[in-house]
C-alpha cells in the first residue's frame, strides 16, 4: 500500500456506478452482458476514474456477490485505474430491521480503517445512506442511477472531488447538498 495520506474513495456499484437490468437491453450507455443481465455503465464513470487515478486510491465495495463485484470491477474499473480492493457481500455486515421485518447489509468502514486507511481521508460514494450508517461522515451520497444516458451526476462529482481532495478531514465537511441533493 502506498502513502496513506493519499485519499481513498470507495465506490458502491448498483445504482451508483452501474445499473443492472434483467435480459438484453439497448442503451446509449456502455453495457456488458452478465448471464441473463445487462450491466449499464453510468455516464462519465470512465472520465471520473481516469481523473481520480493520479491523486486518489480507488476501491469498490458492493452488497452484491463477490462474483458480481469482480465482473463489474474487471469490465468498468480496472482498465481505467488500479483498485486497492474489490469487496462484495462477504465484507458487509448483515443487520435486521425489526420495524420492516427484513435484513439489510451495511458497509462498516472499520474494515478499511483496520487495513491502515485513515478515517479522515476515506470517502464512500453510495446512493443509499443506510449502507454506511456507522460512518456517515465518510459518506458522499449520489443520486440513484437507473440507466438514464443523460445522467451527469459523475461529471459533477469530478469537480467536487477535486475541491475536496485537499481537505485534511473529509468527515468534517458537510457533503449533503454537494449536488443540490436534498
Amino acid at each position: 500500500m502506498e502513502s496513506l495520506s493519499i485519499p481513498l474513495i470507495i465506490f458502491d456499484l448498483d445504482e451508483t456506478a452501474v445499473h443492472t437490468v434483467d435480459g438484453e437491453h439497448s442503451s446509449r450507455c456502455r453495457t456488458e452482458q452478465l448471464d441473463r443481465h445487462t450491466v449499464l455503465e453510468r455516464p462519465f464513470l470512465g472520465e471520473l476514474l481516469e481523473r481520480l487515478a493520479p491523486s486518489w486510491q480507488v476501491a469498490v465495495w458492493t452488497a452484491g456477490t463477490e462474483d458480481y463485484a469482480e465482473f463489474v470491477a474487471d469490465r468498468f474499473f480496472r482498465a481505467r485505474c488500479p483498485l486497492e480492493f474489490t469487496w462484495g457481500r462477504r465484507r458487509c455486515t448483515q443487520k435486521y430491521d425489526p420495524e420492516l421485518g427484513c435484513n439489510y447489509f451495511i458497509k462498516d468502514l472499520k474494515k478499511a480503517f483496520k487495513r491502515g486507511y485513515r478515517k479522515e481521508r476515506v470517502l464512500m460514494v453510495d446512493n443509499t445512506p443506510r449502507k454506511i450508517e456507522r460512518q456517515y461522515g465518510n459518506h458522499l451520497r449520489v443520486r440513484a442511477f437507473r440507466g438514464d444516458p443523460a445522467d451527469v451526476e459523475l461529471k459533477q462529482l469530478i469537480d467536487y472531488l477535486e475541491q475536496l481532495r485537499s481537505r485534511p478531514n473529509f468527515r468534517l465537511v458537510e457533503k449533503r447538498g454537494w449536488n443540490s441533493l436534498t
